[in-house]
């Protein structure tokens, strides 16, 4: 069953109202929510409840909470950084990562990028993909919304914007010793503190410069294989997200 988000504030002694002209037409008309009806409803701040809808009115929808839904506390806050690749295979990116439970999103330009795109139309693009985050969040039951950084960086400060104590990681193909799984446990090993904290670098269509990983791995990044084959951007984004989170969480 989908979530659907309703603001914090708009949760009151045990009643929630959902005012956002989107999430109310969606319960309305998509899903044609009748009274009685029970839905699942987060805020955003970690918390998800099971509701039961009582009133349904063109500009809102109310109800009653049946329960506080218990989370499992998650041991992983997954910082993905992508490099921005054609339209269509980022937006599809951005959705798998979403569902997996990537925590923050900050896409960067890198010096393969083919996507150029004007310093003018950055904020609608950034807009547009906000929007494909949020769908995404609510049909995967996300505890939160991941976050998307306001701006879309340059590569080396992309880099620079990484922790120097946070497990900081960048897939690359022409890596032949590394492999994920040891470089995880071995930080593990050596930092027990969670939840733990991931940058995850992901390159273009033409992969990183050799400028650029000797850069990254100037400032303590950790380059990996994804196995044999050579990966599209977007699917070793994908991958990466997945076993990251699969073996840590």
């Amino acid at each position: 069953m989908s979530q659907f988000f309703v603001k914090p504030e708009d949760i009151k002694n045990g009643d929630f109202i959902i005012k956002d002209r989107n999430e109310v037409n969606h319960l309305a008309k998509v899903f044609r929510i009748q009274k009685g009806e029970k839905i699942y409803l987060f805020d955003n701040t970690g918390k998800r409840y099971l509701g039961e809808v009582c009133e349904i009115q063109r500009f809102f929808i109310s109800g009653k909470i049946l329960n506080e839904i218990k989370l499992k506390e998650k041991k992983l806050y997954l910082k993905m950084f992508p490099a921005l690749i054609k339209s269509e295979r980022f937006q599809l990116l951005l959705e798998k990562i979403t569902e997996i439970g990537v925590d923050e999103i900050v896409p960067y330009f890198s010096e393969r990028s083919v996507v150029k795109i004007p310093s003018e139309k950055i904020q609608s693009k950034l807009s547009k993909w906000k929007k494909i985050i949020f769908s995404s969040s609510k049909q995967c039951n996300c505890q939160k919304i991941p976050k998307l950084s306001e701006n879309i960086l340059k590569f080396e400060d992309a880099i620079l914007s990484a922790g120097s104590m946070d497990l900081n990681l960048i897939a690359w193909e022409f890596e032949d010793k590394n492999q994920l799984k040891d470089i995880i446990f071995d930080y593990i090993s050596k930092n027990q503190r969670f939840p733990l904290i991931c940058n995850l670098f992901i390159g273009p269509e033409g992969g990183f410069t050799k400028n650029e990983i000797d850069f990254a791995i100037g400032h303590g990044f950790k380059t990996f294989s994804l196995g044999n084959n050579i990966l599209r951007a977007e699917t070793a984004g994908i991958v990466s997200c997945g076993l990251i989170n699969l073996l840590i969480n």
